[in-house]
């Protein structure tokens, strides 16, 4: 199949407004999540997939020992066209947050479980070696 000029150019348009979308939309994502902007000095490459949109950015380094860096990121396609993708990613990230600071808890309550078996052992044992005494 062979396309026009017209078309091509028609295309390229297209293509140029996704990837101004997708890029408008990672930055709102990016705040959603970590409550910044991201600080990027290029985009390296945009590619298309049938869910996703991958979106590859440079950071300059910012002083002599550290490298530039490109790092990946993916846009759903699905969040160009809902209106709500907003507010479904809040309450993903809420849950998220909410999940990782029971996980937490239960990391700690765990430790204080561990450190209170050891402590009674070390009870037990001296209470042992005064009795002997």
């Amino acid at each position: 199949m062979n396309t026009t000029e017209k078309e091509y150019k028609q295309l390229v348009t297209l293509t140029e407004l996704f990837e101004e979308k997708a890029l408008d939309v990672l930055q709102e994502m990016n705040v959603i999540k970590h409550g910044v902007k991201l600080n990027y000095d290029e985009v390296k490459n945009v590619t298309f997939y049938a869910d996703v949109i991958e979106i590859q950015l440079e950071f300059q380094r910012r002083c002599g020992c550290c490298p530039d860096d490109v790092y990946e990121y993916d846009v759903p396609i699905s969040y160009l066209f809902n209106p709500n993708w907003k507010e479904e990613l809040k309450e993903n990230v809420r849950k998220e947050k909410e999940q990782n600071l029971k996980e937490a808890q239960r990391r700690n309550q765990q430790a204080k479980e561990e450190e209170l078996v050891e402590k009674r052992k070390q009870y037990e044992k001296l209470k042992k070696e005064l009795g002997e005494k």
